[in-house]
């Protein structure tokens, strides 16, 4: 499993980076705008998906209830128990003597989760509180050793995480969360859920439905017993096995097998195997699904998946994976969506780089190759050809203000009254991020797939988008490849004006260093990495930008 929080982990789930969304909060209807998607496709009472976003059609099972817990340290004088008002008004900024009679007249620390946590949703709602300029922690721990080191800290998360022999679980009007007997009135119970994709009928989906339903037996129910967690009520259970689009019970002759290849047979027979995940980039992805393929080392496997360079950037600082794909740099944004100060990303040599830590991570980018972003068309686009030329000015008429051709190319006759169907990658993406800065931001629903952008492109004669050299090459006879002020993509001119760097994104923080990581770096920037660069559709580093780039590695 791979620790995001919930809002990361839906991020991930719908780019399709996982096959299972872990969540200790229901699916929003902001969850799908985050994923460029109509957010009436989420039924906001039931958390369940009503349309398909990004291609799948997320699905929640409630899988156990946590007694969501308010710790303090020993000795505190809200150990004996608080009131929810009590709880609110220490939350939002009061003085422990305003609250306790007694108590020290200081205000409480704060410790919570961060801002893509579903536990900080959870309490937020149940407690009408925002908490705004709250340094939040991606880590449990965190928050159990900032309270406990802390005489006037207050926390909560979730209480499987609570460690007694630092940290007090307060009773909340006079209900204790570790009596899971107490469930139905304890007020800050909550349901933990498992989001799957119910429109996938493949083999890996026969697998995460098996997977979900044995969390629906007695034997899946005592392990989130021993998890800390509370099992589910006999008849909720048979619900959530028998619900529309789970049927647990009907489950029969399903594939379990799976085929191994490569690393990955290895692998399945050793124990001593370190997994790498790399998430992020679609455009940088096609290296590393090359990487993870012939990677040398048997006790390394190397897994990447595909979800957008904003989450990859997300993924690393939250210390979910060790290496996070991007196509364009990091930005204060990055940092601002974790609590963090946007003012630690500052340009270096022309490059946004940062200079502090954001939740105990270092993120550093290792350029490893270079794209030419592609402006792609319809091939049978009657007012654009594979290479015929474009201005920047022009491409800023078609996206941005999205006026007809005639107006955009001076096109005439037949459909040039038109506008162009925008074929574009999601918000989330580092492509779409890169073109917005070169030629504006722009308003369009996108994709996180960008074969489903290829697919946009051939469903209409008046299609125009963007996507990494490395697929329009893929897709030679069904896009058209458009010159940019009169420079050809193909021909990897650095003179293209849409030319950029590709990142690989790692915790460069001194305690963080992986000799793990730093070795596949080597490899990537190695001849015989640079050649899968090269192979994948996208221009390999110079030599000497290379031998740079892994000095940091003692390559």
């Amino acid at each position: 499993p791979v620790l995001t929080g919930s809002s990361l982990g839906f991020r991930n789930f719908l780019a399709g980076g996982s096959d299972i969304a872990s969540a200790s909060r229901k699916m929003k209807p902001s969850d799908y705008e985050g994923a460029d998607c109509d957010p009436a496709g989420v039924d906001e009472a039931t958390g369940q998906g009503l349309a398909a976003c990004q291609g799948r059609l997320p699905t929640g099972v409630r899988v156990a209830t946590d007694m969501l817990a308010v710790v303090v340290p020993p000795g505190s004088p809200a150990e004996g128990g608080l009131t929810q008002d009590q709880v609110v008004q220490l939350f939002s900024g009061a003085s422990w003597a305003e609250v306790v009679p007694g108590a020290p007249d200081q205000p409480a620390t704060l410790y919570v989760p961060d801002a893509a946590s579903g536990t900080r949703d959870f309490f937020e709602e149940a407690t009408g509180i925002e908490f705004e300029g709250v340094l939040g922690y991606v880590d449990d721990l965190g928050i159990i050793d900032g309270v406990a080191s802390d005489p006037v800290g207050i926390g909560f998360l979730g209480l499987a995480y609570v460690d007694p022999q630092r940290v007090v679980a307060v009773p909340i009007d006079g209900v204790d969360p570790n009596d899971a007997a107490a469930v139905d009135s304890y007020a800050y119970a909550r349901p933990l859920f498992k989001y799957f994709d119910a429109s996938d009928d493949s083999v890996t989906a026969y697998q995460v439905a098996d997977f979900i339903c044995s969390l629906l037996t007695p034997e899946g129910q005592a392990i989130v017993q021993a998890s800390g967690y509370v099992p589910l009520p006999e008849a909720d259970l048979q619900a959530e096995r028998n619900a529309l689009r789970v049927n647990c019970d009907d489950r029969i002759g399903t594939q379990r097998m799976v085929d191994l290849q490569g690393n990955m047979a290895l692998a399945a027979l050793c124990r001593d195997v370190s997994l790498v995940p790399v998430i992020g980039s679609s455009t940088v992805f096609p290296i590393m699904r090359e990487v993870a393929r012939v990677y040398p080392s048997p006790l390394v496997n190397v897994e990447a998946r595909s979800v957008g360079s904003s989450i990859g950037i997300a993924d690393t600082i939250a210390g979910a994976v060790p290496v996070g794909m991007a196509s364009r740099a990091i930005r204060g944004r990055d940092y601002e969506s974790f609590d963090c100060d946007p003012e630690l990303i500052v340009d270096m040599d022309g490059e946004p780089t940062a200079t502090g830590e954001c939740q105990g991570v270092l993120p550093k980018g290792v350029r490893v190759g270079v794209d030419q972003l592609a402006v792609i068309a319809s091939p049978n686009n009657p007012f654009l050809a594979s290479g015929d030329s474009v201005t920047l000015d022009q491409l800023a008429s078609l996206f941005i203000d999205q006026v007809p051709y005639a107006d955009a190319l001076g096109a005439s006759g037949g459909r040039a009254p038109e506008v162009a169907k925008l074929c574009v990658p999601d918000s989330l993406s580092g492509t779409r991020a890169y073109f917005e800065e070169e030629i504006g931001e722009f308003e369009a629903a996108g994709f996180a797939n960008d074969n489903a952008l290829i697919d946009c492109i051939k469903s209409d004669d008046l299609s125009v988008g963007f996507v990494g050299i490395a697929y329009a090459k893929a897709n030679p006879n069904e896009v058209a490849i458009l010159n940019v002020e009169g420079v050809d993509p193909l021909s990897a001119d650095p003179a293209y004006p849409l030319t950029r760097p590709l990142y690989l994104y790692y915790d460069s923080s001194p305690d963080a260093r992986s000799k793990i990581v730093d070795e596949l770096m080597c490899f990537i920037l190695s001849e015989a990495g640079q050649a899968i660069v090269g192979t994948s559709g996208y221009s390999p580093l110079e030599p000497e930008e290379a031998q740079a780039q892994g000095e940091q590695f003692l390559c």
